[in-house]
């Protein structure tokens, strides 16, 4: 949140309470991490491993959501005294939150499906009520699917972007919107993904897509892109199945490359999980190696 206020999560689940219920953690820090403060959340009753998703606005209001991915559905909590205290709201289904005021927010659904109305929904409340938008759906074959897992950008309180692919080629399309989510419009066709995945990052009006190793840059709130060329820096990382890409300032921002493969030989298979960490002063022009490993796994 800031150089001195940050929170973390973890879930811990109990298969022996009746019913099986998983118990979350909330801890926070103001002095860069030298202490931490514990808060217990409300037990939720869920499926072990769910996908916890925390943010906050302000160094009061924050909301963490519990996904289960068994299931696509998912649980929301509030609270209003920077952790020190939650309450749960349901959600209308699984997903990514963005909130933009203390009362406004937006979840984004992030599995892959069928086109359906629990694509997106908004909350005028602070998340205790949540209403789900329809979206223009684009020309494509009946059948196809939804590739939905990138919270929404933001640009301003009533400037919106939101990419979702398309199809079994994924084609990517741009949601925007120009008066907070009163009404949206189905971008042009923008660019067919690698199928790596795409994230997102935003400041101002600059923002950044990530699509396997290839970054997209708008200065205009994605009204244009193009391709932040050379990507230097990148080209000594492994090939990535999957890329995240934060921006803090619209020059300063970093990226994870994570790619996951397994080899075969006479003594048999061996199976490796690389990662490594850049950094980028420049826009994504050029970027620097900051953490980098690579561990077996079974």
């Amino acid at each position: 949140m800031t150089t001195t206020t940050g929170w973390v999560a973890s879930d811990t689940f109990n298969a022996y309470s009746a019913p099986p219920a998983t118990q979350i953690t909330v801890w926070s820090t103001h002095d860069e991490g030298h202490t931490w403060s514990e808060s217990t959340l409300p037990p939720a009753h869920t499926i072990s491993q769910p996908m916890l998703r925390l943010t906050f606005l302000d160094s009061l209001h924050g909301w963490l959501v519990m996904n289960t991915p068994k299931d696509g559905t998912g649980v929301i909590f509030i609270t209003q005294d920077g952790g020190a205290t939650w309450e749960q709201a349901p959600l209308p289904f699984a997903g990514d939150i963005t909130f933009v005021t203390k009362q406004v927010g937006w979840l984004v659904a992030d599995w892959f499906g069928a086109i359906s109305p629990g694509l997106l929904a908004e909350t005028h409340d602070g998340g205790h009520t949540w209403r789900q938008v329809k979206l223009p759906v684009p020309d494509f074959q009946p059948g196809s699917y939804t590739q939905v897992d990138n919270p929404l950008m933001v640009f301003s309180t009533k400037d919106y972007l939101l990419p979702v692919g398309y199809g079994p080629d994924q084609r990517l399309y741009l949601y925007s919107t120009a008066d907070g989510g009163a009404t949206w419009r189905l971008a042009p066709f923008f660019v067919q993904t690698s199928g790596g995945g795409v994230n997102e990052a935003t400041s101002g009006m600059t923002g950044h897509l990530a699509d396997g190793a290839t970054i997209f840059r708008t200065t205009d709130a994605g009204q244009h892109w193009a391709i932040v060329q050379p990507v230097n820096g990148l080209t000594g990382a492994p090939l990535a199945s999957w890329v995240a890409l934060h921006f803090a300032t619209p020059l300063a921002g970093w990226t994870l490359a994570w790619n996951t493969g397994c080899t075969f030989s006479k003594s048999g298979k061996v199976c490796t999980d690389a990662r490594q960490v850049f950094h980028t002063g420049d826009g994504g022009h050029t970027w620097r190696l900051m953490v980098s490993y690579t561990q077996p796994f079974v």
